[in-house]
């Protein structure tokens, strides 16, 4: 679903973004994603949807509290934040948190800040796919899932891509924490 939903806002997202940092990022994330996956073969479904929950809910956190760099992003901190969401996204299947949180930390304009985090996810996906081809992980009635999900998805992304106005970065701030917060409740084991 994460392959088709963001279709029709990615050509617009290439044109917004910084592509040279969105390479970094991917780059980092590539290298690390084999060893997440190695990672999520070690452990129970409960630890996976803890570490996963614990770890957003942290950013989350320090998002919420005004934590921000003001600093220029230089590359190497890109890489490693890439490599970081990658080792995140094979092990525990959220490769976004610590590239939200750079991102979402900086002074970049909203619409920067979207599109690189739009295009690092997609790709990241798309190799996380490839890797969990590789490794015999797809299951077939998780993909079939996933594909009569992308309807809805598609659509949404469609909507919301028409709906996205930069002057109003106060708004979708708040609108992603909930988001993100009611995700990581939800994610946790408890429930």
């Amino acid at each position: 679903m994460d392959l088709i939903g963001p279709l029709p806002n990615i050509p617009k997202a290439i044109r917004d973004s910084r592509l040279r940092e969105v390479f970094l990022l991917v780059f980092g994330g590539a290298l690390t994603l084999p060893v997440g996956v190695f990672l999520l073969t070690l452990m129970s479904v409960n630890s996976f949807k803890l570490i996963a929950s614990t770890f957003t809910l942290i950013l989350l956190c320090l998002l919420v509290l005004g934590v921000r760099y003001r600093k220029h992003l230089n590359k190497y901190l890109i890489f490693f934040t890439g490599a970081l969401g990658g080792l995140f996204g094979g092990a525990v299947g959220i490769p976004g948190p610590p590239v939200i949180m750079l991102y979402m930390a900086s002074e970049l304009p909203p619409r920067v800040i979207r599109a690189n985090n739009m295009i690092y996810l997609f790709l990241i996906d798309i190799l996380l796919v490839f890797i969990f081809m590789i490794n015999g992980m797809l299951i077939l009635n998780l993909v079939v899932l996933g594909l009569l999900v992308s309807v809805p998805y598609l659509i949404a992304n469609t909507f919301g891509g028409l709906l996205f106005r930069p002057n109003l970065e106060k708004f979708y701030r708040i609108i992603a924490y909930v988001i993100i917060f009611c995700s990581a409740l939800l994610g946790l084991p408890f429930f």
